[in-house]
């Protein structure tokens, strides 16, 4: 016969989904810094690129795909930040459950995640900018 599953002791669960909600919240963090090494990158590669003895042959092939480039990088990003987002939030009101509404409410829209709405409305627009302007 197989045991059924043991309670989980509830300070154990607390810990767990405090860990969850430092990791996430790292998470989105890293994805705002891998949006602007990759783009750093693009602009730098660029840049290098028209400064080369033969830049007019060679932004020639790549200037077409810079557009693409940096709107996949935007949308990448954007896509992680507001995954680790959504997981933070599910982790946050488990967080409220736990220890009672009154002690820690539960998140509320858009005030729990202001910082990351900021973070996702300067991809947008430096994305579209860059888009824009590589056109």
């Amino acid at each position: 016969m197989i045991p059924s599953n043991p309670p989980i002791d509830g300070v154990k669960r607390y810990e767990y989904v405090t860990k969850m909600l430092i990791h996430l919240n790292d998470k989105i963090i890293e994805s705002l810094n891998l949006f602007l090494k990759v783009y750093s990158a693009i602009v730098g590669g660029f840049f290098w690129l028209s400064i080369q003895q033969n830049a007019q042959e060679v932004k020639k092939h790549f200037l077409p795909i810079v557009p693409f480039l940096f709107a996949v990088v935007g949308l990448f990003s954007i896509v992680l930040v507001t995954t680790n987002l959504k997981s933070w939030w599910g982790y946050r009101k488990i967080e409220s459950q736990l220890v009672g509404l009154d002690r820690s409410p539960m998140p509320k829209f858009p005030a729990s995640c202001i910082c990351e709405l900021f973070m996702i409305a300067i991809i947008v627009i430096v994305t579209v900018v860059a888009v824009l302007y590589s056109l």
